[in-house]
């Protein structure tokens, strides 16, 4: 017996599935079209100027004083260039000037006792080489002897006698071997016995240690502040600060719930009352960690304790905020904008 009930919701089932798919489809569409309406345009955030990547504390050993300043304020100097000398300076630069006497002396008896410990080697060649060929001699002599000797032409005692002499310029060529090898043995040695590798060591840690009494600029950059003066002691603080004012950047402070639209390459505008006119840039960097926040606002009602990530921003005109380092500024950074080398599709 067939079931009209059955049948019915059978029928009503599949009527409505394709009506229920189709009112998903137009909910998700429009909970895509929420989420893009969400969307900020531009994104805000307070920042500070900074020179370069940033700010260089140059710092020097605690408990030493400052014997001589060689850069004022507003200086600009070049990676290498000395910055100040400790009072450590002059005892240093003695212990590398007696070190490089010390090598210099070395060098020279190394050369004296070489061309010394050579001339004995050569002598003593050239004795091996006579003594070679007297040896040869006596030899045929002695075969010249030993024949005349068996046709009775000389005594017994000749022939004596010329084997005592084979014996004796074997003799004397044996003692120049032995000499020549000890000559040759003893300009082997000279390097070690001179020391010359000793003091060229104590010649290099003595530079170094000069070196460590020479304060030296770590970058191409301008001497923001001077904090220590020749005379003074150095304490844990730095003596000087520098930075590189030829490229200034904003690091904005931009709230870790706005970063996800942030991205390396859209535009950014640097507003503040210090400024004649707004400077743009680009986002340079997006860092990864999460701090608080450092630059507060004036408002007593802005939150104090906010979590941010610190968006780097490379500026266009570094010569308009150069002399405002740390300056607190306004930072907007157009989200929607294309990525650079994309080109807009409106005509």
């Amino acid at each position: 017996m067939i079931d009209h009930n059955t049948i019915f919701r059978s029928t009503l089932g599949l009527f409505l599935v394709p009506i229920f798919l189709t009112a998903c489809g137009k909910h998700d569409k429009n909970d895509q079209r929420a989420e893009s309406s969400r969307k900020p345009a531009v994104v805000t955030a307070l920042g500070r100027v900074t020179p370069g990547r940033a700010v260089i504390s140059v710092a020097a050993e605690p408990g030493s004083r400052v014997l001589k300043l060689e850069v004022t304020e507003e200086q600009r100097v070049k990676a290498g260039d000395p910055l100040a000398y400790l009072d450590t300076y002059p005892l240093r630069l003695a212990e590398r000037d007696a070190a490089k006497v010390a090598k210099d002396e070395a060098w020279e008896r190394n050369e004296t006792e070489t061309a010394y410990a050579h001339a004995l080697v050569d002598q003593n060649t050239e004795a091996v080489q006579l003594l070679e060929v007297a040896v040869d001699h006596e030899h045929k002599e002695l075969a010249r002897t030993e024949s005349m000797f068996s046709t009775h032409t000389v005594q017994q005692k000749q022939v004596d006698d010329q084997r005592f002499l084979v014996q004796s310029r074997e003799a004397e060529l044996a003692k120049a071997k032995a000499e020549l090898r000890s000559a040759e043995a003893a300009l082997a040695r000279i390097r070690s016995t001179v020391g010359l590798r000793s003091a060229d060591a104590r010649l290099k840690a003595a530079e170094a240690q000069l070196e460590l009494s020479i304060i030296r600029a770590p970058i191409d950059g301008e001497i923001l502040k001077v904090f220590t003066y020749p005379g003074e002691r150095i304490g844990n603080d730095p003596i000087l600060r520098m930075g590189n004012t030829e490229d200034m950047h904003v690091i904005a402070e931009v709230h870790e719930t706005d970063i996800r639209n942030v991205h390396v390459g859209q535009p950014a505008t640097i507003t503040s009352e210090a400024l004649a006119e707004p400077v743009h840039g680009m986002v340079e960097e997006v860092g990864a960690l999460i701090f608080k926040n450092d630059v507060l606002d004036l408002d007593p009602r802005a939150t104090k304790d906010t979590r941010i990530i610190e968006v780097r921003i490379k500026l266009d005109n570094s010569e308009a905020v150069k002399r405002l380092t740390y300056l607190e500024v306004s930072t907007r950074i157009d989200v929607n904008a294309p990525p650079p080398g994309v080109k807009s599709a409106a005509r």
